[in-house]
């Protein structure tokens, strides 16, 4: 449709719901409804301003049926196009307020809908008379009701507390400035429904019991509002909020339960069928009926505001675990038997979030999934009897709605405690094996048991299920025979788990039968062709770890193997096959009837796309190598190699690929000699390609140095070191990767091979050629690490004449680097010249101290430590220099001496912290070089030191200090997180406050007629941005995610490119870590987005901005994007507003993300 089409339909839509009958007008409001959502922002304006005076009018109607749909049409105009009509705002409000004292509910329910979508849109002037108005009305309602001691005006203290609950959640933050005022008359409210006055006021009179109900829900409501969307402001009234919902929880006056059980902790036996669910007797004498019984909104109110209390402050959980779940006190969990079904689940609910506060996971590289748990694991410890008799009740109620919320909390209590309920398996199996026979059309109880029996088994001894096994067995193979794909998927994998279970049987009578059972019903699946992916993968999965486990007793193991080599050449089941191929090698089960074949095409799978296939091919070769080396022939080896040298192709630039294949190649060798001949063919052609490729470094460069060494004796020591030598060197890291393949050949040499190449070198070290003594010194270097260089003439003389020369600095930097390696070959000759040449000679201290910093990192620990005395005055009397980067090599030098002589170095580093800021800052890096990813003997001593140093992050230190500092943060968070459990919470808020740009850190320097700013504190924020990204990563559960994300928009909107790039990856992380937290948030991110979004290139720029610019922009798409995948995003009109009007509205942007959402992984919330 055009604008004109567009603003004749609304027009003439909005005039037609004035009139007409009653079924006209409703076909015209959805009809005007529908135009609203659907038409595109840039031909809004003008029709929308159109219809706002009709709509005005149907407001003033006496006709109630006219306002309801006018009402329900401003509510989706206003959510959309709330800012397009700023004009009318002020009359919009006036209107709305005026229907709040409507005598018609539902006319009431839809003006507080059109405030709450207004509210986003509003001035702050107009937002605050709107709140005040609100806020007042409370007051004086309360005020009235004390007054006159009666229940008459509780229907408009329920309009007015529901529409805080609306507002609260439209407005977001800023709402959180009144909620200083209105958490404390809400409690007025409160006690005043509950009746609970002063002692010498006469009880008041109810007159609407089933209004005051809603006056409960809509303040629970309100307060689950609160916790969402202002947690700042109601973090000083959670403690309130509990008490409420605690009591609200369990509010059911029109039901009396049977509590004795609870107070006397008495057997959990059912007395009869009509008992069951646990209740006591039927409804109070003159009570409510059933049906208009609405006390239990009240108590899923409660539930709801619990759940999302718990959920958005993690760093409560002890005090929630004191209050709901502990030995004092366990009132949550004694709500279990709480008769609404829907209330019970999400009493469920709290529960489970209750528990998955309690521990974190974390991915591996490979997939596996490891778990930690918290320290609030103890409370589940300490009531889990308590918790396991009300769950073992419920798993005797007839709703499958509630045993598939048992089995959930079953799972998670399983998680949480990493096991620990081997008591119960006797009591919970019977219940399983119950749930997996229910008959019926619904399949969630068997998949949600089937999921909790997994994990079950997973986290407890498989010796505790073998008394139950034939029961399991039974109950698993009737789901394997499911018609239903997802069941039959999760049967299987409980299969796998039974594997272990059937193998402790092994010395029984039924071992052979039981293991024929299993076989039999998972090959019957693994048989299958036209079968549903899922099914395939876990029929594979599972029939591995049975072949993997029991195949001394299959029957058909020949028969399986054929079916899993099948299975290889399905391009959709390759990958799980080579996997599942790879783990039967593991336990060297005989596969020789497929070993040649299997082989064969695993080689081929090294040429696939897939770079998945690839890794888990090499894998499988590898330890195809290892465990069947005498049944692989050399024509075999031959394929295997071939294919493998063409995975280290350097053109490829996959490092890590590359040095998966160095290891095969390796271990082939090990286990075969002979192959020599091939690898010299196929892969030392690749070593020499890889070697003069700059990028060679890291794990790759180790395990290609392993493998050339293992060349020498078939290739011969000239031979293969005249080719390494003709390599082209065409930058540092080359002449250095060339220095250590030649120090990796003469390790394999002979003496007199050892002793030529030394001689060599040391004469090129002589040379006019630049580039023949920058080999000669990363060589000699290498070599000397390991071999005494001591009696070899004037070497590290001549070494050190490099350091007076005008030559480059490479070529210094190179001679620096040699002088500290060949003095780890003989400490006792070459250290102390080093000393006395850093404490005589000025000119060449910066290039000794960092030949000794070579020292100390790759000297003998023992061998180095009589040389510590004189070593550390030495360091800390160049703590001081002016030039960083002296300071830095000296701390790095004084951090690794600390952790071989702990006490003695870090007892004068922290003397040092009261000198100047220069050693400050050295001797602060120095506890950041003393941290290792590796567990440490001195571990618990840097986790008592870490305060010390950790304090200096503060206001009153320089920049450089502090950088210091959240360096030194960012190391431990990163390297040994476990080291700052005990300082984490003291200095986050140091660190939050390095976030923020700081203007007096800003320097104008005038050349001539231009002026350039110098920003001293940059350096400081993108280090603290990143130390924000660390901990985040590691300490998700540690952290209050409301004050984290408060720091994001201010790296959203820095000035530094890099900080907002960096910043849009911590926004992504956080929608999956905290996406209700961020949800809160959502709105305070709208003005960065803008202004990065609005941001224009200047016309000439070069071609490396316009890639820059580029960069940014879909950074900050993909940032966007991540936020809008969360549930609930939705109700920001903000945000969609933004993202209308910003990427919506540009064809490029909206195209660039479109293209983002499509191939960007979805978000697991």
């Amino acid at each position: 449709m055009s604008k004109v089409q567009i603003e004749n339909s609304i027009s003439s839509l909005s005039s037609n719901i004035l009139k007409g009958e009653d079924e006209k007008r409703d076909i015209a409001a959805i009809a005007l409804k529908t135009v609203i959502s659907e038409i595109p922002m840039e031909n809004a304006q003008a029709p929308i301003k159109k219809c706002i005076t009709p709509l005005l009018q149907g407001l003033s109607s006496d006709n109630p049926e006219i306002k309801l749909v006018a009402l329900d049409v401003l509510s989706d105009l206003l959510a959309r196009f709330g800012a397009m009509v700023a004009d009318e705002h002020e009359k919009l409000q006036s209107a709305f307020s005026a229907e709040l004292k409507s005598s018609r509910v539902s006319v009431r329910k839809r003006a507080i809908a059109c405030l709450a979508a207004l509210s986003v849109h509003t001035s702050d002037k107009l937002f605050d008379a709107l709140l005040t108005s609100v806020v007042n009305g409370i007051d004086n309602v309360i005020k009235t009701m004390k007054k006159q001691k009666d229940n008459s005006k509780v229907e408009e203290l329920s309009t007015y507390i529901q529409s805080c609950s609306a507002i609260s959640k439209t407005a977001g933050h800023r709402f959180g400035k009144y909620l200083a005022r209105i958490i404390p008359l809400f409690m007025d409210a409160a006690e005043i429904i509950a009746g609970s006055l002063d002692e010498d006021d006469e009880e008041m009179v109810d007159t609407n019991t089933e209004i005051n109900d809603e006056v409960r829900e809509y303040i629970t409501q309100a307060f689950e509002a609160f916790v969402t969307r202002c947690p700042d402001e109601v973090a000083r009234y959670v403690d309130y909020v509990i008490i409420i919902c605690k009591e609200y929880l369990e509010y059911d006056p029109n039901y009396s339960y049977d509590d004795s059980e609870d107070e006397a902790e008495e057997a959990d036996v059912m007395q009869d069928d009509d008992d069951e669910d646990g209740l006591g007797d039927d409804l109070d004498e003159g009570g409510l009926s059933e049906d208009d019984d609405v006390t239990w909104k009240v108590r899923r109110s409660a539930a709801k505001c619990l759940g999302s209390l718990i959920r958005s402050r993690p760093e409560l959980l002890a005090s929630f675990y004191t209050e709901l779940c502990s030995e004092e006190d366990i009132s949550l969990i004694r709500r279990f038997k709480e008769r609404e079904e829907p209330v019970k689940l999400d009493i469920f609910n709290v529960f489970i979030d209750l528990l998955h506060q309690s521990y974190s996971t974390k991915t591996s590289p490979s997939g596996e999934v490891s778990y930690k748990q918290h320290d609030e694991v103890k409370f589940v410890e300490q009531t889990k009897d308590a918790i396991m008799k009300r769950i073992k009740k419920q798993l005797k109620e007839k709703s499958e709605k509630t045993k598939v919320g048992v089995f959930q909390i079953l799972k998670s209590l399983v998680v949480t405690m990493q096991g620990g309920l081997s008591k119960y398996i006797k009591d919970l199996v019977p219940s399983v094996c119950s749930a997996l026979a229910e008959k019926g059309e619904q399949s969630s109880l068997k998949l949600e048991t089937l999921s909790f029996l997994k994990t079950f088994i997973q986290f407890h001894k498989p010796e505790e299920f073998k008394p139950h096994l034939e029961t399991l067995m039974k109950a698993v193979f009737n789901c394997v025979n499911d018609k239903y794909y997802k069941i039959i998927t999760q049967a299987l994998r409980v299969c796998g788990e039974l594997v272990l279970v059937v193998k402790t049987c092994s010395s029984d009578s039924n071992y052979g039968s039981l293991v024929t059972q299993l076989q039999n019903n998972v090959y019957e699946k693994l048989k299958i062709q036209d079968i549903d992916q899922g099914v395939k993968e876990s029929a594979i999965t599972t029939t591995g770890l049975i072949v993997s486990h029991l195949a001394d007793k299959l029957p058909n193991l020949k028969d399986t193997l054929n079916i899993l080599k099948e299975r290889l050449q399905n391009e959709i089941t390759r990958l799980t096959t080579v996997r599942t191929f790879t783990v039967i090698a593991q336990h060297k089960v005989d596969i020789s009837s497929v070993l040649v074949e299997t082989v064969k095409l695993f080689s081929d799978f090294l040429r696939k796309d897939n770079r998945a296939l690839r890794q888990a091919a090499l894998a499988g070769l590898s330890q195809f190598s290892v465990s069947y080396s005498a049944k692989i022939d050399s024509g075999l080896f031959s394929t295997v190699i071939e294919e493998a040298a063409e995975v280290m192709n350097e053109k490829k630039s996959d490092l890590h690929l590359a040095h998966l294949a160095f290891k095969l190649v390796k271990q082939i060798v090990d286990a075969n000699p002979s192959t020599l001949s091939l690898i010299q063919k196929f892969v030392l052609p690749k070593i020499l390609e890889l070697l003069a490729s700059p990028t060679l470094q890291g794990n790759c460069l180790e395990s290609l140095l392993v493998v050339l060494a293992m060349l020498v004796s078939s290739v011969g020591f000239d031979n293969i070191l005249k080719q390494v030598l003709a390599i082209p060197k065409e930058s540092k890291q080359v002449f250095t990767n060339i220095g250590k393949a030649v120090a990796a050949i003469c390790s394999a040499g002979s003496q007199s091979n050892k002793t030529s190449t030394i001689e060599k070198f040391a004469k090129d070290l002589k040379s006019k050629d630049d580039s023949a003594r920058m080999l000669a010194l990363f060589t000699l270097g290498e070599i000397g690490r390991t071999i005494d260089l001591s009696s070899s003439g004037t070497v590290s003389q001549d070494i050190e004449a490099c350091f007076e020369e005008e030559g480059s600095e490479e070529l210094k930097n190179a001679a620096s680097y040699a002088l500290g390696n060949i003095s780890v070959g003989n400490l006792a000759k070459f250290l102390p010249q080093i000393i006395k040449g850093i404490r005589e000679s000025p000119k060449k201290k910066y290039l000794l101290i960092h030949s000794l910093k070579e020292v100390i990192t790759q000297a003998d620990a023992n061998k180095l430590k009589e040389f510590i005395p004189e070593i550390t005055p030495l360091l800390f009397d160049n703590s001081q220099e002016e030039e960083e980067g002296v300071r830095n090599v000296v701390s790095e030098c004084l951090g690794k001496l600390a952790v071989n002589d702990y006490n003695n170095v870090v007892s004068q580093l922290k003397e040092k912290l009261n000198q100047s800021d220069a050693t400050k800052s050295t001797v602060i890096g120095a506890i950041k070089y003393a941290i290792t990813d590796e567990a440490s003997p001195i571990d618990d001593m840097l986790r008592a030191d870490l305060p010390i140093f950790l304090q200096q992050l503060n206001k009153q230190q320089p920049v450089s200090v502090r950088r210091a500092v959240v360096l030194l943060l960012n190391s431990a968070a990163h390297n040994k997180p476990e080291i700052l459990n005990d300082s984490l919470e003291k200095v986050l808020p140091s660190l939050y406050a390095e976030c923020v740009f700081d203007a007096n850190l800003v320097r104008i320097i005038h050349l001539g007629p231009f002026t350039h700013k110098i920003d001293d504190g940059l350096d400081l924020r993108k280090s603290a941005f990143e130390c924000m990204d660390t901990v985040l990563d590691n300490y998700r559960s540690r952290i209050d995610p409301n004050k984290f994300i408060a720091q994001l928009p201010a790296g959203l909107d820095d000035e530094n490119d890099d900080i907002k790039m960096l910043t849009h990856l911590i926004v992504q992380k956080c929608c999956v870590q905290f996406p209700r937290s961020l949800l809160t948030s959502a709105d305070q991110l709208v003005v960065p987005f803008t202004n990065t979004l609005k941001k224009k290139l200047k016309e000439n720029a070069l071609q490396q901005e316009k890639e820059r610019f580029d960069e940014l922009l879909k950074s900050t798409l993909k940032a966007v994007h991540a936020v809008r995948s969360i549930p609930g995003i939705e109700d920001s009109a903000q945000f969609t507003d933004m993202y209308n009007k910003q990427i919506v509205a540009n064809a490029k942007l909206k195209q660039t993300y479109d293209e983002i959402a499509e191939t960007h992984e979805d978000f697991e919330f």
